[in-house]
Order: structure tokens, then C-alpha cells, then sequence
């Protein structure tokens, strides 16, 4: 079946020349090409989410401040006339629209139950202390005016307090580290205990690998090899196994 490309939105960053940075948007994006869909990336701004999404008709994802908050990822599928926005729901729905057997199934029959759970034990596990002590080089991927909006809207929304007081610094961050080294490190016992790996169910990724990845790949990226950093002490956890996982999604690196 031949299908007309998808528009895919992401917010642009400056950690490589493809743009691509977001954990958020790389969730939606390594489902896309997990799965194989043609698609195309519109890059927007922070500040341009909200206009450009209700222009092109595509769903807010929750509320803030008593207002409809539009995020990214979000898509536009021109063969349907279909907007959706959030990354699981994309993923979802390129899976039951566009059905293919000669690509991993990242919704198993009766597991999307469990892989939500699964999100929530590995954000107290790793993922929330990754992207307390990422905060400064996080925003330093965004433009001038995506920064201070994701500052001042995460400030005043999300944490109540200035990012200075939230980024873990000297003991502190030390500590931190520790406890996302030895909560990959459970992780991998999780992997270690299924099917055979490398993946969480075996052989081929589901939508909780694509989570792991996505904060894994922004890692990367926002650190780069600075010998110092956190994805340095990352790609040494139980002799190099997350390294050998990225490995595993280069494959679906594309930023079309």
C-alpha cells in the first residue's frame, strides 16, 4: 500500500545537524520508523506550538493554567485527514491504521496496560533524576525564546521553584548519578529475567523500549562523549549494555 507522507511535528534543537532532540519527539519518531511510515518533520518552536496546531486542527494534550496546552510530537496523516498529538497515541495509531507484519508489534496484544506501569516504575527508576540533573543542557538546545518559555512555563507550572534550586550540584548530583546507574542497572535485570532480550519482550522492541531509547538517545545527545558525563557513566552500566541497546536502535535514527 502506498501512502502519502505523514507530517510529523518536532521542536528543532542544536545537539546535531538533524534537529532532532526532544525525548518526547523521539518516542514519536522511533515509532514511526519502527513501523515504517513515510513521514516528513515540520520543526516548531515552543512558542509556535499552540497557533500552528490549532491551524492544522491537531488536538490539545491536556491543560495548564486553566488553558489547552498543545505539545509536541504530534502528526497529521493527509491520507486520513486524522490529527493526533502525544506519542503513544501516535504510536497507536500508525499501528491500527497501517498495519504491518513485517515490522514489531509495539502494542502486544494485552500489554499496553503493563508497558504504562512500566513508564512509571522506570521514571522512578532513572528517567526523572536523568532529566533533574539535564536541565540546564536541556534548555541549552533550544533557541533563545524556546529556553526562556520552557524555563519560566516549567518554573512556574511543573516545579514551583527556579531550576536552580531543582538541579541536583556537587553531593547531591553525585548521589543522583548513583541512583540512575543502579536504576538502569535494575532495568536490565527486568530485560534479563523476559525473553531472551535484547529487548524488554525478546527480540524486537515494544512501546516501553521506545522509552527507554528516546531519554537514552536525548542523553546522548545533549551530552555528546564528554568523558565527565552522564552518558559516559551511562554506556560502562553492566558492561556496556546501553550502549549495545542504542546500537540496537540506530537503525531507526532516520530524521526524514
Amino acid at each position: 500500500m502506498t501512502i502519502q507522507p505523514l507530517i510529523f511535528y518536532d521542536i528543532p534543537g542544536n545537539a546535531w545537524a538533524n534537529k532532532a532532540w526532544s525525548p518526547n519527539c523521539w518516542k514519536g519518531r522511533y515509532a514511526l520508523n519502527i513501523k515504517n511510515i513515510p513521514y516528513k518533520t515540520i520543526w516548531v518552536e515552543y512558542l509556535e506550538i499552540e497557533p500552528t496546531f490549532k491551524k492544522a486542527g491537531i488536538p490539545p494534550t491536556g491543560t495548564r493554567g486553566g488553558k489547552d496546552l498543545y505539545t509536541c510530537p504530534a502528526i497529521v496523516d493527509p491520507n486520513t485527514g486524522t490529527a493526533v498529538a502525544d506519542s503513544i497515541l501516535i504510536a497507536e495509531y500508525v499501528e491500527k491504521t497501517y498495519p504491518n507484519p513485517d515490522t514489531p508489534t509495539l502494542f502486544p496484544p494485552g500489554t499496553r496496560t503493563l508497558q504504562l506501569g512500566f513508564r512509571d516504575a522506570f521514571d522512578q527508576r532513572a528517567r526523572g533524576n536523568m532529566v533533574k540533573s539535564l536541565i540546564f543542557q536541556n534548555i541549552a538546545q533550544m533557541s533563545p525564546e524556546s529556553g526562556a518559555y520552557w524555563r519560566r512555563t516549567r518554573e512556574q507550572y511543573r516545579f514551583g521553584k527556579t531550576l536552580e534550586e531543582i538541579v541536583p550540584q556537587g553531593e547531591q548530583l553525585v548521589a543522583t548519578t548513583r541512583s540512575i546507574l543502579d536504576g538502569l542497572h535494575t532495568v536490565g535485570q527486568w530485560i534479563d529475567a523476559g525473553e531472551g532480550g535484547p529487548f524488554l519482550m525478546g527480540k524486537e522492541p515494544c512501546f516501553a523500549d521506545v522509552d527507554i531509547a528516546a531519554i537514552l538517545k536525548w542523553v546522548q545527545l545533549i551530552v555528546g562523549k564528554d568523558e565527565d558525563g552522564l552518558w559516559t557513566a551511562v554506556a560502562k552500566v553492566d558492561g556496556g549494555r546501553w550502549a549495545v541497546y542504542m546500537k540496537e536502535f540506530e537503525k531507526w535514527d532516520g530524521c526524514p
